[in-house]
């Protein structure tokens, strides 16, 4: 054994008999403080034979700050500087998420937009089952000698809905014979509404027919009692083209003062025939309008400020879209609207008790008002030329009672039409109301001279603003 082989050996040796003597001192209790300083060169080579003579399984308080110095790279060494730290990514880096549209309805379907408003059908529609998903309920038969089922023929052809397929079974033969299903909810006076469907007649039928949509205005939760203009409007659909989806409308109706409930009626009308007739809807939508003025027209500007005159009457009703209230009657006088939306007027009739004078009668309107402001009043009005003894007139008048009780002297405005077959605008411009002032009529009238008959006028677009 040559001279480093033998100071290996001894140094080991005497290495192992410290530990010994350590351990035996100290009771094999492993509580010893481990921080011997290992001071000696270790020039060990890679013949280490593995024996660890670090036998203390207890609890391991060693602070050993043992810096090997070994030029040998001793990787034998108990001091492990491997990282037991994982450092491979367990998180997944691939894309998991769902791109499959999640549906905003379900049990319907969301993809139907009748309005093309960019909203799904389902989300804003008030009526219940408007889709047909699976049943009819709760729609109900209304009128006629009724079939109605549910079918799977779908609108838009989805496979897991169907349609409602309403059949006249009525063996009249009269004219507008009808067959149908309605459903009735509860809505706010003077809501606006839009109602839309898809309708299909089926071809092979020996009857003709068509399809119609109602909607009825109603003061009860079973729509038994109709409001007291009776305000009903209905829409024919179509008879034609058979076996073909098509959309039908009725479009921004104003519901009645005095309205708690609406009816929306699905019809499947037939004349002058016993035979059965079919009819078939799907995707029935109800919607509240919302945005300016809804249910009137924003282009109507009768004092031409260039302001919509909807944004800015004090009156209700003022374009007379579909009825008469508010607006009250006076005794003896018929008013009544004709046509509608856009195109209607308010025609005001009656028969003078003599025929000879003088005779005024119309409809008003009281609101509450205040002394010292100024106010202006407009309307379009029409005489007819089979009414040549009338004229159509507006009047403001104040009162220093509400309800238009008390009218104050001097407090009457009055225009009137100086022609006939012509729309004329009438105006009552910039009349400040005077002192004691709490409420304003505004009438529309119509005036008879020398005439003991009915004489009708009509108007359009009344207005009552403040002036700035």
């Amino acid at each position: 054994m040559n001279q480093l082989m033998f100071n290996r050996f001894m140094g080991i040796s005497l290495m192992f008999l410290i530990s010994i003597v350590l351990l035996t001192g100290c009771g094999g209790s492993g509580s010893g403080s481990d921080n011997a300083d290992d001071s000696e060169s270790d020039v060990s080579t890679d013949t280490d034979t593995g024996t660890d003579i670090d036998t203390d399984t207890d609890t391991d308080t060693d602070t050993d700050t043992d810096t090997d110095t070994d030029a040998d790279s001793d990787t034998g060494r108990d001091s492990d500087t491997g990282s037991d730290s994982d450092t491979g990514s367990d998180s997944d880096t691939g894309s998991d998420s769902d791109t499959t549209p999640v549906n905003q309805c379900p049990g319907l379907d969301d993809s139907i937009d009748l309005n093309a408003n960019g909203v799904a059908d389902c989300l804003e529609n008030i009526l219940i089952n408007g889709q047909f998903a699976s049943a009819i309920d709760p729609w109900g038969g209304s009128s006629g000698n009724l079939g109605s089922v549910f079918v799977s023929d779908d609108a838009v052809n989805n496979s897991s809905s169907g349609a409602i397929s309403i059949t006249n079974l009525s063996t009249s033969t009269g004219s507008n014979v009808s067959g149908s299903l309605s459903e009735c909810i509860a809505i706010a006076p003077w809501s606006v509404h839009t109602l839309m469907t898809n309708d299909m007649i089926p071809s092979g039928q020996t009857v003709t027919g068509s399809t119609y949509l109602q909607l009825a205005y109603y003061t009860d939760p079973a729509c038994l009692h109709l409001v007291s203009d009776g305000f009903v409007t209905n829409t024919m659909g179509h008879s034609a083209p058979l076996d073909t989806w098509q959309v039908v409308s009725i479009v921004s109706r104003v519901a009645p003062p005095d309205s708690a409930y609406m009816r929306v009626r699905l019809d499947a009308q037939k004349s002058g025939s016993a035979d059965s007739f079919n009819a078939l809807f799907d995707n029935v939508l109800l919607v509240e309008d919302t945005g300016t003025c809804p249910g009137e027209d924003t282009a109507v500007d009768v004092n031409g400020d260039t302001i919509p005159d909807c944004t800015q009457n004090l009156l209700l009703n003022g374009q007379f879209p579909w009825f008469v209230s508010p607006w009250s009657a006076e005794t003896n006088v018929t008013a009544n609207v004709y046509g509608s939306g856009e195109t209607s007027q308010m025609y005001i009739s009656f028969t003078p008790p003599s025929a000879t004078g003088s005779f005024v009668a119309g409809i008003t309107q009281c609101l509450p008002a205040t002394e010292n402001t100024v106010y202006s009043a407009y309307a379009s009005g029409f005489v007819p030329s089979t009414s040549p003894d009338a004229t159509a007139g507006i009047q403001l008048v104040f009162y220093s009672g509400v309800n238009c009780l008390n009218m104050i002297s001097g407090g009457v405005q009055n225009v009137y039409t100086s022609s006939s077959n012509v729309w004329e605008s009438l105006k009552i411009e910039d009349i400040t109301a005077p002192a004691g002032t709490v409420s304003i009529r505004m009438r529309l009238m119509n005036n008879i001279t020398n005439s003991a008959t009915a004489e009708p006028v009509k108007f359009d677009n009344a207005l009552l603003l403040v002036e700035p």
